[in-house]
C-alpha cells in the first residue's frame, strides 16, 4: 500500500500566514532499461518510478542553488507525493510573501532548467527499478504552472 496523497488533498494543503505556494506540474518520460531484470514487457508500477524520483528530487534541496534574487524569496522547492492522473509529479515552491509574475516566471525557468540539465540529467542516468526516467521534453517547454495560493 502506498502513502501517496490524492490530487485534491495535495492542492488543498495549508500552512502558515504570509507563505505562498506556487505549484508546477512536471511530466515524466519512462523507458525500459535494456536487459533489465525488471523488464516485464513495458508494464510497470507507477509508484515504483515516482517514489525514488521524489526522494531524489527532495534530497537534492534545489533551493540551495538559487541565484541571489530568488534565494531571498524561496523557502523550499519540493516534489510532492501524490497520485497523478497523467504520470506527472507536482513541485511545490514555498515563497515568502506574494510572488510577482516575474517571480513565477523565474522559478518556472529555474525548475525547468534543473529538470533538463541539472538534477534531472543526473537522475535520468540512474536505473530506477529497471527504467530510465526523464523529467524533460526535448520538443519544447513542458512544465506547467498550476496555481499560486496563499496558504492560511
Amino acid at each position: 500500500m502506498n502513502n501517496l496523497k490524492s490530487f485534491d488533498d495535495f492542492l488543498n494543503e495549508s500552512v502558515q500566514d504570509d507563505i505562498y505556494v506556487i505549484t508546477y506540474e512536471n511530466p515524466t518520460f519512462i523507458s525500459s532499461v535494456s536487459n533489465s531484470e525488471y523488464d516485464n514487457g513495458g508494464q510497470f508500477d507507477w509508484y515504483d518510478i515516482i517514489e525514488p524520483l521524489i526522494e531524489d528530487f527532495n534530497n537534492t534541496k534545489l533551493e540551495q542553488y538559487l541565484d541571489d534574487k530568488l534565494s531571498q524569496k524561496v523557502i523550499s522547492i519540493r516534489a510532492e507525493d501524490k497520485i497523478s492522473p497523467k504520470e506527472t509529479f507536482l513541485i511545490k515552491v514555498k515563497v515568502k510573501g506574494e510572488p510577482s509574475k516575474d517571480d513565477i516566471y523565474d522559478i518556472k525557468n529555474y525548475i525547468s532548467g534543473q529538470c533538463s540539465d541539472g538534477w534531472g540529467e543526473g537522475f535520468e542516468q540512474q536505473d530506477t527499478n529497471g527504467y530510465s526516467v526523464s523529467t524533460w521534453d526535448m520538443n519544447g517547454p513542458h512544465i506547467e504552472f498550476i496555481k499560486t495560493e496563499k496558504e492560511d
